[in-house]
């Protein structure tokens, strides 16, 4: 096989079952730590699910290339509903999982639920951030947005007992880090 062949092939790798219950157990994680740090309830979730998915099972979604998460507005805006029992919509986290596993892949270092309880929080942060404060970033300021969720991930992240996650809490404190791997 040659290399540019296995290269392509490992950029298509994908989570498997064992990924996958992975990636749940981290949502779960974020999940909890998320509602903690902004006193959020099962009803504020309720009223503005999220929904996770793979880059994989979902090919037709344009996710960047530079980006472990993707995270879609699906719905209607604030001033377009008609009550306040009309539901605005959805989030959708659309984890890039050919990206991750090549990242952990390249660092034997890191673990794949630190990592990815780190990815999750992130996008959760962002969740709560547009829930409680109606704050969904406009032009130039995706940048703005992004140093204020990593700031706050690192916040609810740093004391959590969790082997490995405090090399993924080190890594990303870099900005160009941070930066290079941010997506809304």
């Amino acid at each position: 096989m040659s290399n540019s062949i296995l290269e392509k092939a490992r950029v298509l790798e994908q989570f498997g079952n064992g990924e996958l219950r992975i990636l749940e157990k981290a949502t779960s994680i974020a999940e909890e730590l998320t509602s903690e740090y902004f006193s959020m309830t099962h009803r504020d979730w309720a009223k503005y699910p999220f929904y996770v998915e793979t880059i994989t099972a979902s090919p037709a979604v344009d996710c960047p290339e530079e980006a472990f998460a993707h995270l879609i507005y699906y719905g209607k805006e604030r001033q377009k509903k008609a009550s306040p029992r009309d539901r605005m919509g959805c989030y959708k986290i659309y984890v890039n999982d050919p990206k991750i596993m090549d990242w952990i892949r390249k660092r034997p270092g890191f673990r794949l639920l630190p990592f990815l309880t780190y990815v999750m929080t992130h996008e959760l942060v962002h969740i709560a951030r547009f829930i409680k404060f109606y704050c969904h970033p406009v032009a130039g300021q995706r940048e703005k947005e992004e140093e204020v969720v990593h700031g706050l991930t690192h916040v609810i992240l740093k004391s959590v007992k969790m082997d490995g996650l405090s090399n993924i809490l080190e890594y990303f404190k870099k900005d160009a880090r941070r930066f290079n791997h941010a997506n809304l």
